[in-house]
């Protein structure tokens, strides 16, 4: 059981290096282009912080990233980010309890599953607007998940650095 302490710092520190993945987003990642996609980072960070952490923290975890990235950023549709949150950390906790033991793998899975999802529903959002045919959707949803995949191998390291440093004496 962690103490009130534990668990503030636990989240803060979470939060801070959520944030400087958020910076990078921002700052760097968003003047890239691969293909002519973007690579987007936002959805492998509740991804990777709920396949480690596997608890209702992750949730709550999740609900404050998704209200702070719909507060700062421009999603589909008002709670996009919120939304998504949500939808990613509920499907990284069960895998990594059910299918896969956390770890580089699970996080690598559950990234490419958050990203799919969270393109998908953007996809949907735009094709619901008519904004384009659904094949090209279809395959932009594929391309910038494989885009934004190669980050977790940067991201997951940190996040399992943080992990072990927090749970050490659980």
């Amino acid at each position: 059981m962690e103490t009130r302490a534990e668990l503030i710092q636990k989240w803060l520190l979470y939060s801070l290096v959520s944030l400087f993945f958020l910076a990078v987003q921002s700052l760097l990642l968003a003047k890239i282009r691969i293909f002519s996609l973007t690579p987007f980072l936002l959805p492998l960070i509740p991804a990777i912080v709920g396949s480690l952490e596997q608890n209702a923290q992750a949730l709550g975890f999740s609900v404050g990233f998704g209200i702070l990235c719909d507060a700062a950023l421009l999603g589909a549709f008002p709670c996009f980010y919120l939304l998504s949150s949500v939808l990613v950390v509920l499907l990284a906790v069960f895998v990594s309890r059910r299918v896969l033991t956390k770890g580089m793998l699970c996080s690598f899975i559950t990234s490419f599953a958050a990203l799919l999802l969270t393109n998908t529903i953007n996809a949907a959002a735009v094709f619901f607007a008519g904004g384009a045919a659904l094949h090209e959707l279809l395959l932009r949803v594929l391309g910038a998940s494989l885009v934004s995949l190669f980050p977790v191998f940067f991201m997951h390291p940190l996040y399992a650095f943080l992990y072990r440093r927090l749970h050490m004496y659980d």
